[in-house]
């Protein structure tokens, strides 16, 4: 059932730019398909469209951009509003909300990679994702035991008000990884039945499962790549519990700040990548211990770490772009985080030998991640004065991320995901999800 109605959905070649999605969202409009909301602005002054469609009792919150490098929802948003549009159980099930781009202003500085054929080095060269302050799905209000929150961006206060004025029972922010296997976060742990249709719709669809290390040690599987999802609060216990001061500059999430309003929200997330290499669903077993090649990992960001400070403290550098701002905090953040990891691996389960998923999740996949970082950093770099020393920065920048590249074009045989297998499982997700709560 699932399968035939996203098999519906459009063979979408590449992503749309903001100003492409707002113009969808009004064709749809002009056909009386939705209502259309301005719910807010974002800092630079460009609006948040929302979409209205349907007259369930519930209300149904969906939204593309919770990070501005992550634009696949966004074309789930216009799918499902078609698929709505033609599904009288949907429109009847919920009021829907539906958002295309709550971030369009890190959107737009994303949008140099959005067309045509998706390489690494394209995506690195033109990647921004906000520091954690600007983080849309980060930066709820929140309050809890000493620390508070309250410096959400505009775009974010829109998302809030709308929340609060309508309590959403569901809340899907459609989140999308960069490269792995497809994870999925939820509120609710919805049985066996649903965690077997999840699989084998991602098998039906050729997508591999992410059975790596977890993004993050605080993750709790309910069945492994299905985890129990975490709010702004157990990010903050998840420093505590190591001794480590929390991030004051960090808010909730948009399921946790839903919860204020609606404890029994079902909040979904489904983390689904640009490319992979089947390694990542790889569970036989490795030489090295999972403690052992989460060390290393550690060690190379502490290696870019240096090299990105010493930059940053004697460079000439353009003190108003977003990305002085971007490495301002990173540097500062990058030791705590570090120290966090640290302390978690000295717990027993790190001792376990590690599987071919684990290892290349800590080996491969850390190489591509820091290229897009240092990818943040070039443009920084490029918006600065165009300085002897800052010419031979750039080079060395690019160098560092070529190496990068290299690294993991030798280390794996990576293939990428066609734009419209990535919307229907998106859209499959959710309709699963649907179906068993």
């Amino acid at each position: 059932m699932v399968l035939t109605v996203v098999d519906k959905v459009d063979n979408y070649k590449e992503f749309l730019t903001v100003n492409e999605l707002d113009d969808e969202l009004r064709k749809f409009q002009r056909k009386g398909l939705i209502e259309i909301n301005q719910i807010g602005k974002s800092l630079n002054g460009h609006f948040i469209l929302s979409a209205k469609i349907g007259n369930g009792k519930n209300t149904a919150l969906v939204f593309g951009f919770p990070h501005p490098n992550e634009p696949i929802g966004s074309l789930t948003c216009l799918s499902l509003i078609k698929m709505i549009s033609k599904n009288e159980y949907l429109r009847n099930r919920f009021t829907w909300h539906i958002i295309p781009c709550a971030d369009p202003d890190g959107a737009k500085l994303n949008e140099g990679w959005f067309k045509g054929k998706f390489t690494i080095e394209k995506y690195a060269k033109n990647f921004y994702r906000s520091m954690t302050p600007l983080q849309t799905d980060w930066t709820f209000p929140l309050t809890y035991k000493n620390h508070t929150f309250i410096d959400s961006p505009s775009n974010v206060i829109a998302l809030a008000k709308l929340i609060e004025k309508t309590k959403p029972q569901l809340v899907y922010p459609i989140h999308n990884a960069g490269m792995s296997g497809a994870y999925f976060f939820m509120t609710h742990h919805l049985g066996n039945k649903f965690y077997n249709e999840l699989i084998d719709l991602c098998k039906n669809l050729s997508i591999p499962l992410d059975m790596g290390e977890p993004e993050l040690e605080i993750m709790q599987e309910w069945k492994k790549p299905v985890y129990r999802e975490f709010t702004g609060k157990e990010y903050h216990d998840y420093y505590e519990s190591v001794g480590i001061a929390p991030d004051t500059k960090t808010g909730d999430s948009s399921i946790g700040y839903s919860k204020n309003f609606n404890q029994e929200v079902l909040g979904i997330i489904g983390e689904i990548p640009y490319i992979y290499d089947k390694k990542i669903e790889d569970n036989s077993f490795t030489k090295k211990t999972r403690r052992e090649n989460i060390i290393d990992e550690i060690a190379n960001s502490e290696k870019l770490k240096i090299f990105v400070s010493n930059i940053m403290s004697t460079a000439d550098l353009n003190k108003n772009s977003i990305f002085y701002e971007l490495f301002q905090y990173v540097v500062v953040s990058w030791e705590k985080i570090l120290q966090t990891r640290k302390k978690y691996l000295e717990k027993d389960e790190y001792a376990k030998m590690a599987t071919v998923s684990q290892e290349f999740s800590t080996i491969v996949i850390p190489n591509f991640r820091q290229s897009l970082l240092l990818g943040e950093l070039r443009r920084l770099l490029i918006e600065s004065p165009k300085t002897p020393q800052n010419i031979k920065l750039i080079e060395n920048v690019e160098n560092e991320i070529r190496e990068r590249i290299e690294f993991v074009k030798k280390n794996s045989e990576i293939k990428t995901f066609p734009v419209r297998k990535l919307i229907q499982l998106q859209l499959g997700f959710l309709l699963l999800s649907l179906k068993y709560f």
